[in-house]
Parts: structure tokens; C-alpha cells; sequence
């Protein structure tokens, strides 16, 4: 329940920014990109259930799958977006994927 609040409030801090518009269609293009990805790659390498009693039709494969693909398309996405700035490079950027693939 707190994380909700924190959500809106980070919404609120990121709309001050000159170039919230492409930040929020980034991160709204990965979450679903992310869940594109984890249907995928559970149908094609999914064997192993992954939390069973949470959700019962993700599997690890699909899990991990999302992650690594989502990852260096998030990056590529996020160059644009910060093009020029100290959070373009090529490790922050794929850290940051990371981050977003998994939350």
C-alpha cells in the first residue's frame, strides 16, 4: 500500500522534468514489452513453475526470457531518451533495464 503513494509522488517529481513525456512511454512500452516477453519465452522455455501459489502459469524460463530481452531493448530506448546526458552509457543504461525488467 505504501508503494502506491510513492509511485504517484515519483509521478508527480518526474512531470517537473522538461522530458517526462518520452520517460513515462518508455517505461510504459517496457512494463509491456516485459509481460509480451514473459508469455513468450514461458511457452517456448518454460518447464519449471515459478512462485505456483502466487501465480501459476509464470515459469522461470518465461521470467528470465523477459528479462534479457527486455533489457538491451529498454536500453536502446533510454539512449534516445537521454542522449547526451551523464546517464547515457552503455552500463548505466543496461542497469537500468535491469531494474525496470524485474519491478
Amino acid at each position: 500500500f505504501a508503494l502506491f503513494g510513492s509511485a504517484l509522488g515519483n509521478l508527480g517529481y518526474m512531470a517537473n522534468d522538461w522530458n517526462y513525456r518520452p520517460i513515462l512511454l518508455l517505461n510504459i512500452f517496457a512494463v509491456e514489452l516485459n509481460d509480451i516477453f514473459a508469455y513468450i519465452c514461458g511457452h517456448l522455455f518454460g518447464r519449471r513453475k515459478f512462485v505456483p501459489n502466487t501465480s501459476p502459469n509464470k515459469t522461470v524460463g518465461g521470467a528470465l526470457g523477459a528479462i534479457v530481452l527486455t533489457t538491451p531493448l529498454f536500453a536502446l530506448g533510454a539512449h534516445f531518451v537521454w542522449l547526451g546526458t551523464a546517464l547515457d552509457t552503455p552500463v548505466r543504461l543496461m542497469g537500468l533495464g535491469v531494474i525496470v525488467s524485474i519491478v
